[in-house]
């Protein structure tokens, strides 16, 4: 069965533009570096976020508000991965490397502004932050010719041309942890509900929802929105009690997420929560909130242990927070800045060995891979053009475990994936 891509007219024609003419899209009279390219003896000539000695990438991503507690972490990440990296030469073992990081805010606007504003300074962004964000500046990527990293899963960026997706999208999530609940957590003949935010984050999880509950054959229950921010989680909650709902997928933000299952545990509501990757924030959840979460709630993601032993990445990564951020806690949201960080790195290597750190060809250069590798703290992604791309289609359902684990959760199914996962399409 295929599935039907949400956005399609914008995202079929950026796509099909970039794809068409990839020496025209993106291409501007000044600032992007679409002129530069091979230097003299191979080295690459100066161009946009690179001086010569220097490349400098950007990150446009929540350092306040909300969701500040997930840009935070995610921002540490790629810098101690660069941290890694420069102490060795930088790229190529000769051009350091340097992060330029501006507030969003988590707002589009904001990231509009800062976006305008850093354009020229950066080579590509390591980090945009937030679904609505990148769905935004999508034009504008294209428009520049310029390749950004989303710190966001939507499966609408697996055939964009000038995103670097990394991770099985949520989508994928979705879609395993209902399967894992339905085949494996006890939930055969429950009744499944959904209390998303109500913006283009909150569609990827009603997207896979709908996607999984297809696959099995399966009637869903109440389906709830919210607005990001929402103070009073009253209503909602007793709308989806009232239902007699059995599990509840969580697409939310942790501030959010705290809110909504701090009502569900003062109103007796304890259904299986099952929660995408950004809900989770084990600070929010190490007070009162501790029980209840460890009872009812799993998270959907993607990852092992925090343990250097886990994978090569995950050893790496630790071993750089402790040398270059020992006072930064354990989080799972800095094995999403370090992953994006190592691919962001293999694009920029691939550049430099072709000479050329020009627009077009860092396109190029991202284009001629074959995978993005996370060493094992991810899946790897299949890579090439846009149409060849193939994201991990394993998830990671993690227990609630704040006592047992220093990210507050550990693994119950690592590496799942679902025969529904397997029949998910990327196409239109």
């Amino acid at each position: 069965m295929q599935h039907l891509r949400r956005r399609t007219t914008a995202g079929i024609t950026i796509t099909a533009l970039c794809l068409a003419a990839l020496a025209a899209c993106g291409r501007a009279d000044s600032g992007s570096g679409s002129s530069g390219g091979q230097g003299s003896a191979g080295a690459p000539a100066e161009a946009p976020g690179f001086d010569g000695t220097t490349i400098t990438v950007g990150a446009l991503t929540p350092t306040s508000g909300r969701v500040a507690v997930i840009g935070n972490p995610v921002t540490v990440g790629n810098q101690i991965y660069f941290d890694m990296i420069n102490e060795s030469g930088g790229i190529a073992g000769k051009y350091p490397v340097e992060v330029l990081v501006r507030d969003s805010k988590y707002e589009s606007t904001t990231a509009a502004q800062e976006y305008q504003a850093t354009k020229d300074e950066v080579s590509m962004y390591v980090q945009l932050l937030g679904t609505q964000v990148v769905s935004s500046l999508l034009p504008d990527l294209a428009q520049d010719g310029i390749v950004a990293s989303p710190a966001s899963l939507d499966s609408f960026w697996v055939r964009e041309q000038n995103l670097l997706p990394w991770g099985g999208p949520y989508q994928i999530q979705v879609v395993n942890g209902v399967d894992w609940y339905l085949t494996e957590g006890g939930g055969e003949g429950e009744t499944i509900c959904s209390l998303t935010q109500d913006d283009a984050y909150g569609a990827t999880g009603r997207d896979g929802l709908a996607f999984v509950a297809e696959q099995h054959g399966i009637k869903l229950g109440k389906q709830v929105q919210f607005t990001l921010g929402t103070t009073d989680y009253t209503t909602h909650i007793n709308q989806l009690k009232g239902a007699g709902c059995d599990a509840v997928l969580l697409t939310a933000t942790p501030a959010d997420t705290a809110g909504a299952l701090g009502k569900a545990a003062q109103v007796g509501f304890e259904p299986q929560w099952l929660g995408q990757s950004p809900t989770w924030l084990k600070p929010l959840f190490e007070g009162d909130l501790k029980d209840y979460a460890e009872k009812n709630l799993v998270i959907l993601a993607e990852g092992g242990s925090w343990d250097k032993s886990a994978s090569k990445g995950m050893g790496d990564m630790i071993a750089a927070l402790e040398k270059y951020s020992p006072d930064t806690p354990a989080d799972w949201y800095l094995t999403v800045g370090w992953t994006q960080a190592r691919a962001t790195h293999q694009v920029l290597e691939a550049a430099v060995e072709r000479g050329d750190l020009s627009r077009d060809g860092l396109i190029e250069a991202m284009n001629s891979l074959d995978t993005i590798t996370a060493d094992g703290m991810f899946g790897d992604y299949g890579w090439g053009a846009p149409e060849e791309r193939e994201p991990p289609r394993t998830s990671t359902i993690y227990a609630v475990d704040i006592d047992g684990s220093p990210m507050g959760i550990t693994p119950k199914a690592q590496d799942y994936t679902s025969d529904a996962a397997a029949e998910y399409s990327f196409d239109d």
